[in-house]
């Protein structure tokens, strides 16, 4: 979150990654730096590993993120609908979990791609964890002119005064 996705790309590759028992981890992690750098070209390969991986030893947090990586991806190809299947499954995968913040966090990609996720619950949860950009967000999303005023270069518009 300190914004080198490069050099964490870099690390979730290297051969210390790749160790028995942390697989899960690094996929995880993989999958949410494509989504991050917005290297959608590199989604397709990383989710066919995962689903792979997740298949293999059972890892359904895994088959979750790759779930939520291929619906942003769709989403961003301006493939909505399927993208929301996609991140409704993801969130629905990861509450099952237990993983109520990966949830959260997924439902912020939904409210954001169009679909239904309950914004004031997601403020709420968001709160109580201080989670502060997640929150922000959520608000940015419940109140679209909030988001507009927090956008570089934005000008309220000013009343123009006549004169008498």
């Amino acid at each position: 979150r300190r914004g080198d996705l490069e050099t964490a790309a870099l690390l979730v590759e290297s051969d210390d990654a790749q160790r028995i028992g942390r697989e899960a981890d690094r996929l995880g992690v993989k999958c949410e730096l494509i989504a991050a750098r917005q290297a959608w070209a590199e989604a397709d390969g990383t989710v066919e590993e995962a689903r792979a991986t997740a298949a293999a030893y059972g890892l359904a947090a895994v088959h979750a993120h790759a779930d939520r990586l291929e619906g942003r991806a769709s989403v961003s190809a301006g493939e909505v609908r399927g993208g929301l299947a996609l991140l409704t499954a993801a969130r629905e995968r990861f509450g099952a979990l237990g993983d109520h913040w990966e949830a959260g966090r997924t439902g912020l990609h939904i409210a954001a791609a169009g679909g239904s996720a309950d914004l004031d619950r997601l403020i709420e949860f968001f709160d109580d964890l201080g989670a502060v950009d997640e929150s922000q967000r959520a608000r940015n999303l419940r109140d679209p002119a909030v988001e507009a005023e927090s956008q570089p270069g934005f000008r309220r518009p000013t009343e123009k005064r006549t004169r008498r």
